[in-house]
């Protein structure tokens, strides 16, 4: 039985924040470059192989048996080893000429970022608490990440539109103050 997340949510209702919808606040964060969630879960067949494949060790199974990333084990390299191991399994089963009714739960469209998501640095960030910590810079290979003197200490200031969603910043972060949430991917079927 497919897991259907805006059903979960409406119990979560008062507890989400007024700048997002339902659906929004409790998306998963699904494997790089993956369908629209309710378009994954449709056509996952949950066969592993994107967790098996993952060389940072990031995808686990979570509800219903459905990838979903843990970016406080590691950072997404982009190596696509989980998008080649999902359309493996849909190849192998083809060519084993079993009856295959669902498409690859992962793919890569041109022109479509690998992650939607929205990122944020709460306030038990420790540079906000006025302790030294420059860590999720340090980690930031975009350096979407830039350290911004507003008291004695620098405190980090994100820019969005420079940020992969890799999620280096999530794991090394010894405060926990990285708060991604997922958003709506367009990567849809049928378009």
């Amino acid at each position: 039985m497919a897991m259907n997340h805006s059903r979960r949510a409406l119990f979560l209702r008062p507890f989400t924040p007024p700048e997002q919808s339902v659906e929004q606040a409790y998306l998963p964060l699904r494997p790089p470059w993956s369908l629209e969630d309710s378009d994954f879960i449709e056509q996952c067949i949950r066969c592993n192989q994107c967790v098996e494949a993952c060389e940072e060790n990031i995808i686990k199974l979570a509800d219903g048996g459905y990838p979903e990333l843990d970016f406080k084990q590691g950072e997404c390299t982009f190596c696509e080893a989980c998008v080649k191991a999902c359309e493996g399994q849909y190849t192998h089963a083809l060519e084993q000429g079993q009856s295959v009714s669902k498409a690859p739960a992962l793919f890569k469209r041109n022109g479509l970022d690998a992650f939607y998501f929205d990122l944020k640095i709460d306030e038990s960030c420790l540079s906000k608490q006025h302790i030294a910590c420059q860590s999720c810079q340090e980690v930031c290979e975009r350096e979407s990440i830039t350290m911004k003197w507003q008291t004695s200490i620098p405190v980090p200031e994100l820019s969005l539109e420079d940020c992969t969603g890799c999620g280096a910043c999530i794991s090394v972060c010894p405060s926990s103050s990285f708060k991604m949430s997922a958003l709506a991917s367009p990567n849809r079927l049928g378009k």
